[in-house]
């Protein structure tokens, strides 16, 4: 447990190295701060003696501007000590967000579907805030806390051994009280943190479904749910706060009646001639002094606690497991700079060697889970066109998320141009292979900015063109921003037919030779569909395409049809040979491909 804690501690500080300066800096302005408020009790004593001493007649005002430099220089270095660790605080801040966006980044898919959203936001939000705080007012507090106690304590005993003793009397009971707390402490943070992910969660989930809510009459039962978690949420942060409290009360408690022994007993000293007047408030402005640095210890105790529940949370976050990347051993593709009649294929070795080849792939998600995919076995040629059709749960956008390399457990099972998908880098993987899916993301940007994500380096002249290709070009002209129009979030401003047509020209500026389509055109009205249809015809010239579809228009027209149930591709070919052959394709084309088996007959 402790070497875990120390690992921990490293661990945290690490994100203070590069700063060190500042830290450095901010330790010394710390340490001026510390050892200007030490002084003062002195200071204090100085005046007083001066005042009721045999030099009473003249007014001490050398003791007095010591006296008022200091509070001057107290004031001047607190307020920098201050400047220093908040401009700290804000580095380390950056610099972990940064970390968690770059890492979430390189996750695999499998990630994000064991772990919500909602829970990576809670980390960058709630338990970043609980870590800043300690890192920069816990961690850096003990050495100067540490040094105060042992200066006070050092001043006291030299003063008065025995009034030392007594103020110290209480503390072995509050140190006993600080470890106590602590403990509970660092269960009722993990709590928190995790229970404020969950309250996140339900938050997120309510804004992403609004539509469904208002439209189902949802709002009371949302509310329950938000009201629930909410209030769990607001139980633990009271336990979390009795705690801390609990742990001040005690520790103040201990002072105070340290602080009421010393007065009566200095007082007594001080009526026997024992000790001077002014001895005996320097001595209790130090005893009031001591409650900073014990106090201080105590609740950094506290904080350090629950600093390692979120410290834990935010460094498992760090420390998954990445994406697997095999080198760039290969040539990347040709970029494609401009739109042209067809993408830039790989050079495929031969004319033998397919596109894509699939042998005896069997894929499951975890080792607990039944198979997805049950040797299947597939050929793809250049230039060819196959569309995949079947029940729900067949294993269709399975095959394609492997095809991207979101799971790297099929091995060398895809073979991409002749080589494994294994042996591809993920950058020149998914160079090659394009995706249009069921409903594509776009960014609350401006339309511009959307279609440059397919190419970033793409010139003017190139964003028109491919804007002309996906039929969008005359409906952006029309806008008042044009291309500077800015459409919201996922495009909430667009209709559904214009969001997939600027993603079908973001894939015109990507230009891949492999062309996936998830059913692109599944939740589209007729006219919409029209229009992405052309586009997407445009978009298929010279490529190799690979289709997910549940509309007949996207089906028949394909060189090959690939049905599939369970997991295995059940039957291929043409759409009449298959009507005739397969009886799931025609059940499929009577009850779930629009159109009607009446039609596809006629076609």
């Amino acid at each position: 447990m402790e070497e875990r804690r120390t690992h921990l501690i490293r661990r945290m500080l690490g994100f203070v190295r590069p700063y060190f300066g500042r830290f450095a800096a901010g330790q010394v302005v710390m340490l001026l701060t510390t050892a200007s408020g030490l002084v003062l009790p002195l200071l204090t004593r100085n005046l007083i003696d001066g005042l009721s001493g045999a030099a009473a007649a003249h007014f001490p005002v050398t003791s007095l501007l010591f006296f008022g430099g200091n509070i001057l220089f107290f004031a001047l270095a607190r307020a920098a000590q201050e400047y220093l660790f908040q401009n700290l605080s804000q580095h380390i801040s950056r610099d972990i967000r940064g970390k968690a966006f770059a890492k979430v980044q390189k996750l695999p898919l499998s990630h994000f579907d064991e772990q919500p959203s909602s829970t990576i936001l809670s980390l960058v939000t709630n338990d970043l805030n609980v870590f800043q705080v300690a890192v920069t007012q816990g961690l850096m507090f003990i050495l100067t806390q540490a040094l105060s106690l042992v200066f006070i304590v050092v001043v006291l005993a030299r003063m008065s051994l025995v009034m030392t003793l007594v103020a110290f009397a209480s503390l072995p009971f509050m140190l006993i009280s600080t470890l106590f707390f602590s403990r509970r402490q660092r269960s009722i943070s993990r709590e928190e943190q995790e229970q404020l992910s969950l309250v996140t969660r339900v938050f997120q989930e309510t804004l992403r479904g609004i539509v469904t809510i208002k439209s189902f009459l949802l709002e009371p039962h949302a509310t329950g749910i938000f009201r629930t978690e909410n209030d769990r949420t607001f139980a633990l942060g009271l336990r979390g706060l009795r705690v801390r409290v609990s742990n001040s009360l005690v520790t103040g408690i201990g002072m105070s009646l340290s602080v009421v022994a010393l007065i009566g007993f200095g007082s007594w000293q001080v009526s026997r001639g024992l000790l001077g007047l002014g001895d005996l408030v320097a001595f209790l402005l130090y005893a009031q002094m001591l409650t900073g640095p014990v106090g201080s210890l105590s609740g950094i105790t506290v904080e350090i606690q629950r600093a390692f529940a979120a410290a834990q949370r935010i460094f498992a976050l760090l420390d998954a497991q990445e994406e697997a990347d095999a080198p760039d051993s290969a040539p990347p593709v040709a970029a494609a700079g401009m739109v042209s009649s067809g993408p830039t294929p790989l050079p495929p070795g031969d004319d033998a060697t397919p596109v894509l080849e699939i042998v005896g792939l069997t894929f499951r998600y975890s080792p607990e889970a039944t198979d997805v995919l049950r040797e299947v076995e597939l050929r793809v040629n250049e230039g060819e066109s196959c569309a995949f059709v079947g029940p729900s749960g067949a294993g269709k956008s399975t095959l394609f998320k492997l095809l991207l390399g979101f799971y790297a457990d099929h091995s060398r099972s895809i073979l991409l141009y002749g080589r494994p998908v294994a042996e591809y880098s993920l950058h020149e993987l998914r160079s090659i292979v394009g995706i249009i899916p069921q409903e594509s993301h776009l960014f609350d940007l401006s339309i511009r900015e959307n279609i440059l994500c397919g190419n970033p380096t793409a010139s003017e002249e190139d964003l028109v063109r491919a804007a002309q290709a996906a039929a969008i070009h005359d409906f952006v002209a029309s806008l008042p921003d044009g291309y500077d129009t800015v459409i919201g979030e996922n495009g909430v401003r667009l209709s559904g037919g214009q969001r997939q047509r600027i993603c079908i020209a973001r894939t015109f500026l990507k230009n891949p030779p492999v062309l996936l389509l998830d059913e692109a055109t599944s939740s589209l009205d007729g006219e919409s569909e029209r229009a992405v249809q052309i586009a997407l015809e445009r978009l298929r010239v010279g490529r190799t395409v690979l289709a997910i579809a549940h509309r007949l228009s996207t089906v028949r027209h394909m060189d090959r049809i690939c049905v599939m149930d369970g997991g295995r591709i059940v039957a291929y070919g043409t759409h009449q040979n298959l009507l005739a052959a397969s009886p799931l394709y025609e059940k499929l084309c009577r009850y779930q491909l629009l159109g009607g088996v009446s039609e596809s007959r006629a076609g």
